[in-house]
């Protein structure tokens, strides 16, 4: 299927499935009087290389690690330490090459995603080796590079996600919320996709096969409520977990959060984001379940089919992080149908929100004393600076 007509049928997919959607609440559209703007505060804590693809992960002690993909595919982890100091964690592409058991000193590798999980490990996604002998897997680490092991070995990411010999076009993502440590691999390539949980075995006296986790895939497909297939192949779409368990596919291509259910795979649309800035970050979550999504300044979603087109859901000056919460009324099926009547305002440059410094998501980080200020950590792109941003709490 080309992507041509993947992108029609995708259109043809929405207006059924906008068309479709239950009655929710009325939103609630914070006026431009009513937004409160907040303090903020930028700091620059690691110069990194612009225009690179970066990778956050920060473990539940909120220890903050990043890797950059370098042009040469031999990446490494840094972590910030004592005083904000970029500390090497001894996790590179050689390393992980050795665990492989790749000897070929020829092979290279980029580490193409971060994830925290259970227990102060980071786990990771790996592609690489050599053109004979490519190599793709999921690994995991602790602080300082200790504990370095492979749990998902290359033939078993191979054979269990179905992509075969086709692994070496795909990239891997994972992903996890603060409330369930297992990540979940999104691997995709030009053509096709899936989602699968890296589950940990149990441990036990007698450990069968070779890797420390499996995956599971809940599901075969990810369909609309018309049972129709929806690749998740575009480069525009960003994962996330939720804290009910749910999935949240924030698609910038077409300016909409979508809700897939984790057990059947079946989604739907929870909220369109067509008015608002293109420049938007992943999803985030707070600890009640809130949606939290931070724009940039710059051109805004526009409608693409009939059933979507509205004034935006929200005025507001620009960058910004708005708060979409769940309505009370239980009756109501779409979670994350109100944006709230506070609106997150600051002034400062566009960023890309990579992840948030605290395991807790947006309470305050109390190692830093700070009280009163929510924390992020986010890679910006434009400048090459890995940026810690302080925001003033509301009351």
């Amino acid at each position: 299927m080309t992507r041509a007509f993947r992108g029609c049928h995708i259109l043809a997919l929405l207006a059924v499935a906008c068309g479709g959607c239950d009655p929710v609440e009325p939103d609630v559209v914070a006026p431009q009087g009513n937004t409160r703007e907040r303090a903020a505060t930028l700091k620059v804590v690691a110069p990194l290389l612009p225009g690179r693809a970066t990778h956050v992960a920060v473990d539940s002690t909120g220890t903050v690690f990043w890797v950059q993909e370098s042009s040469d595919a031999h990446d490494a982890v840094l972590s910030l330490g004592p005083g904000d100091v970029p500390v090497a964690t001894g996790v590179s592409s050689r390393t992980i090459l050795r665990a492989l058991g790749v000897r070929d000193a020829g092979a290279t590798g980029t580490i193409q995603s971060l994830c925290a999980g259970a227990n102060d490990y980071v786990y990771f996604y790996f592609a690489g080796g050599t053109r004979r002998e490519p190599v793709h897997a999921i690994g995991r680490f602790r602080r300082d590079g200790e504990e370095l092991d492979i749990v998902v070995s290359p033939e078993t990411l191979a054979r269990e996600t179905g992509f075969g010999a086709s692994i070496d076009l795909a990239r891997g993502t994972l992903f996890g919320s603060s409330s369930d440590h297992t990540p979940w691999l999104w691997l995709r390539h030009l053509d096709r996709s899936t989602l699968m949980r890296v589950e940990l075995k149990p441990a036990g006296p007698v450990e069968v096969g070779p890797d420390r986790a499996r995956l599971v895939r809940p599901f075969d497909t990810v369909r609309t409520e018309d049972d129709e297939p929806m690749p998740l192949t575009r480069p525009e779409y960003q994962l996330a977990a939720a804290p009910d368990g749910a999935l949240v596919l924030l698609d910038a291509w077409l300016g909409a959060v979508w809700r897939i259910d984790s057990t059947t795979g079946r989604m739907r649309i929870a909220r369109s984001l067509v008015g608002l800035p293109r420049t938007v970050s992943a999803p985030l979550f707070d600890k009640d379940g809130n949606l939290l999504l931070a724009f940039g300044d710059g051109p805004v979603f526009e409608a693409k089919v009939e059933a979507m087109v509205a004034d935006p859901i929200v005025r507001t000056t620009w960058p910004a992080v708005l708060v979409l919460t769940s309505p009370t009324d239980k009756r109501v099926r779409s979670p994350w149908a109100r944006w709230t009547s506070e609106v997150d305002t600051f002034s400062g440059r566009s960023l890309e929100f990579s992840a948030p410094l605290d395991a807790k998501t947006w309470t305050p980080v109390e190692a830093d004393a700070e009280l009163g200020m929510t924390r992020w950590i986010t890679y910006d792109s434009a400048s090459g600076a890995l940026v810690r941003l302080s925001v003033e709490r509301g009351q």
